[in-house]
């Protein structure tokens, strides 16, 4: 009993903390900056637009 939670406790120490933040992080992050860039590109589109009438 006390070796098997102390495996999962070294395991869990180890490995989740390190890689899987990264691998959540980085889709949202890629996410919000194209969205961004998006979102500008329309805006400009549309002030272009609009200044030409």
């Amino acid at each position: 009993m006390l070796d098997r939670d102390a495996d999962q406790t070294a395991k869990a120490s180890q490995s989740p903390g390190r890689l899987a933040r990264p691998f959540v992080a980085r889709p949202v992050f890629l996410l919000v900056t194209s969205l961004a860039l998006v979102a500008w590109i329309l805006a400009l589109v549309a002030l272009i637009c609009v200044e030409n009438g």
